[in-house]
């Protein structure tokens, strides 16, 4: 299981109850076992998601506590304590890391283009493609962005139930056929 998954998990099940109840404040054992590279865990969610996950948790419930528990990855484990930390203190989410991997493949490719021809504007990911897939991704989130906060108004409306499924399709589509 990774980001995707965990999103999946936490707006479909535990935020909807977290919104229900009202806690006037929100204790989380934060245990990175879960995180890339934890072998006990087994999972995948990367820093990022970690992230994600704690800017939604804030968003449902501000007053929150998060007392590190585990991770069995060192690396791992600081990356994403950072990762939330960065969140808690910043009330936003860090970048994601596709675009980091999208610039850096654009530097390296403008560094070896005097060398290696193969490199230019019509090798298959030449640099107007990813420009291209940095904009779709903007879209994409930006659209999933705007489907939570549609989802969360409409779920704060019971009578409303038809249209939480709807919303809830629409997003589950969008994430699952998304390069996020």
């Amino acid at each position: 299981m990774g980001d995707r998954e965990y999103f999946l998990v936490w707006d479909s099940i535990l935020l909807p109850i977290i919104r229900d109840f009202k806690p006037d404040v929100c204790l989380v054992s934060a245990g990175f076992d879960s995180a890339i590279g934890d072998r006990l865990g087994d999972c995948c969610v990367s820093p990022y998601g970690f992230s994600v996950l704690t800017k939604k948790l804030m968003d449902v419930n501000a007053k929150m506590l998060l007392v590190l528990e585990g991770g069995y990855n060192n690396t791992s484990t600081a990356k994403c304590a950072v990762a939330c930390l960065e969140t808690l203190l910043n009330d936003t989410v860090i970048e994601n890391p596709l675009n980091s991997v999208i610039e850096s493949i654009e530097d390296v490719r403008s560094v070896l283009l005097p060398y290696w021809s193969c490199l230019g504007k019509d090798a298959n990911s030449n640099p107007d493609e990813v420009t291209s897939l940095k904009q779709e991704n903007a879209r994409q989130a930006t659209r999933i962005l705007e489907l939570e906060a549609k989802l969360k108004r409409v779920q704060e409306n019971p009578s409303q139930a038809s249209r939480v499924l709807e919303l809830e399709a629409k997003l589950q589509e969008i994430q699952k056929n998304s390069k996020l």
